[in-house]
């Protein structure tokens, strides 16, 4: 099938189809003069003999000889190859185009440029999405480049302006939820256990069981830390973009629909103007050369004239010194026999001058036919590769416009939205779980508070029970062990509630500038959720030491109400010893 399109294609040689017809008439005349020319040298020798019988017929064979001179000139053709091909005249002409390539572009449908263009401006214009089935009319009837294209393209072009038009309608906050949506099992399984562990808290409330309180507190604390962890990662994952997320992410496919936009126009521009180009330079070449042999062949026509108006002047001067030697014969046989024989050597010179020039003829007139084929054939690749890159301005035009139209804002507003409802879904999970923390530690200090002055307070009775003989001594010091092992308890407690608490500030501080930004965005002023519940943490420790305050002070009193009774007792026995008697007559009254 290739070889005859490439037939189909080629430069075709002259045919002759009157060679063997012309060829015979060639030999009938060239036999006629060279027949006259023998008789005349016979007839002139045999005048010799007989001038006065065979005068009259010699001088009337002159103008014979030059009517026979005369159609011979008009009659004789070369009508046969003079070896001019394909592949020579494309060899002369210095052709880069190759017979092979002129084929195929000559076998290409023409391309339908307004067709092309009108589709383009048709997508480019369109406002709304056009229905699918219209949309993949459109989209194959933009086939018609394909054949027109590079083998080597790197992306069909049909394809690509399809893509650039589809790329505009896209569901972008969409695809950036569907990156997320990996983490959306693990954050319902978070707030499950958030919602599970406030219900068990408050059952323990409920119940007053202190140590089921403080452990479902722990429970929460652990649930909403969770919580707070999956929200940081679904926020760092959205805000990381990764090397891997980037290849199989939307921006990726952005990235590499307007690489592969602009290098696909590029190709097909810099193939056809390629093209052009070669064809130019060939169609320029071919021309030269036809110019010039033409200007040859202008040259030896004229060479050619001069040459046998020369010959036939000669003819006719040896007939007019022919019929003047007849004239006298009887004087000049001699001279005649020589005439003829010149005679005979200017016919064959004249017939051999006469066949090269009628084959050099032939030969101008094959190239001149096979080059102005050539010629023609590149003029029609010419048309082909114009008609081609009329189209580029078209594309280039639509690939530069929806290139510019791509839906970056579109894109970053997609991305704002999502970093907002995930800042949002963290800080909604972090608070609560800032507020716990600091709940159970203020409930820990105070407990660590009642511990230590509860121990303050055994240490002060196992100190003084040698003194106040208290029977209680080995139970004091037995309870003071127990109540200092019980800070230590609380105090690592407390301190891993603070370890929580900073780790959950590390996850805050991984997240922080999505979280910033988000309150940018919203005109709003952010607090940090460890100052609002650290103002009441604060507020209620201030609330529990101002009550531990009221006792201390009632006890303080009782003691300098009890110091005050001493320094009485002690004037009273500095004095005399009737106040002594007084004041212990008055210590029993005093303390009833």
């Amino acid at each position: 099938m290739i070889e005859v399109q490439l037939n189909s294609f080629n430069l075709l040689p002259p045919e002759y189809p009157r060679r063997l017809v012309q060829e015979e008439e060639n030999h009938r005349a060239v036999a006629a003069l060279i027949e006259l020319a023998e008789t005349a040298i016979a007839t002139a020798e045999n005048y010799s003999g007989y001038v006065d019988s065979r005068l009259l017929p010699l001088s009337s064979r002159g103008f014979d000889l030059r009517s026979a001179a005369s159609e011979m000139c008009e009659r004789y053709k070369h009508e046969a190859p003079c070896g001019w091909t394909e592949e020579k005249v494309m060899r002369f002409c210095e052709q880069e185009v190759t017979r092979e390539k002129i084929a195929e572009l000559l076998s290409r449908q023409p391309l339908d440029v307004v067709a092309v263009e009108s589709i383009l401006s048709t997508l480019r214009d369109s406002t709304v999405e056009f229905p699918r089935g219209r949309f993949l009319l459109l989209r194959e009837n933009l086939n018609i480049l394909k054949p027109h294209q590079p083998r080597d393209i790197i992306r069909d072009l049909s394809e690509l302006c399809g893509a650039l038009y589809e790329i505009q309608f896209v569901d972008l906050l969409g695809k950036m939820r569907e990156e997320l949506a990996e983490f959306d099992p693990p954050l319902d399984a978070a707030k499950k256990k958030v919602q599970d562990a406030i219900e068990a808290h408050k059952r323990a409330v409920v119940g007053g069981d202190v140590l089921e309180v403080e452990r479902t507190h722990r429970q929460l604390i652990a649930a909403r830390y969770e919580l707070v962890e999956v929200c940081a990662q679904r926020l760092k994952a959205f805000l990381s973009q990764n090397l891997e997320n980037q290849e199989k992410g939307f921006i990726a496919e952005l990235q590499a629909l307007e690489r592969d936009s602009l290098e696909a126009l590029q190709q097909f521009t810099d193939y056809h103007s390629n093209q052009r180009d070669v064809i130019q330079e060939d169609i320029k070449k071919c021309s030269d050369k036809l110019l010039q042999e033409g200007a040859t062949h202008e040259k030896c026509l004229e060479e050619y004239k001069v040459k046998e108006r020369e010959m036939k002047d000669n003819l006719y001067a040896v007939i007019s010194a022919k019929q003047k030697l007849v004239e006298e014969i009887q004087r000049k046989a001699a001279e005649l026999v020589q005439l003829t024989a010149k005679q005979r050597e200017i016919v064959d010179e004249q017939i051999k001058a006469k066949k090269e020039e009628e084959r050099r003829i032939t030969t101008y007139n094959e190239f001149a036919n096979m080059g102005t084929q050539q010629k023609q054939r590149l003029l029609k690749c010419l048309e082909y590769c114009e008609r081609v890159l009329s189209v580029v301005p078209g594309i280039k035009s639509y690939v530069g416009e929806m290139v510019k139209r791509l839906p970056w804002q579109k894109l970053r507003d997609a991305r704002n939205e999502v970093n907002d409802t995930e800042a949002e879904g963290f800080m909604e999970a972090y608070d609560p779980f800032v507020e716990c923390c600091g709940e159970l530690t203020v409930k820990k200090m105070h407990r660590h508070d009642t511990l230590s002055r509860q121990s303050r307070l055994v240490e002060h009775n196992r100190n003084s029970s040698m003194e106040s003989l208290d029977p209680n001594m080995n139970n004091y010091r037995a309870e003071l062990e127990e109540l200092i092992e019980q800070m230590k308890g609380v105090t690592g407690v407390i301190n891993a509630l603070n370890a929580t608490q900073d780790a959950g500030e590390q996850l805050f501080l991984s997240v922080e500038k999505a979280i910033l930004e988000k309150y940018e965005r919203a005109a709003t002023p952010f607090v940090h959720p460890l100052q609002v519940h650290g103002v009441k943490s604060v507020e209620e420790r201030d609330r529990f030491v101002n009550r531990s305050m009221q006792y201390v002070e009632d006890e303080e009193r009782k003691v300098l109400e009890k110091k005050s009774v001493l320094e009485r007792m002690r004037r009273a026995v500095e004095g005399e010893e009737t106040a002594v008697e007084l004041a212990i007559r008055d210590i029993p009254v005093g303390r009833g």
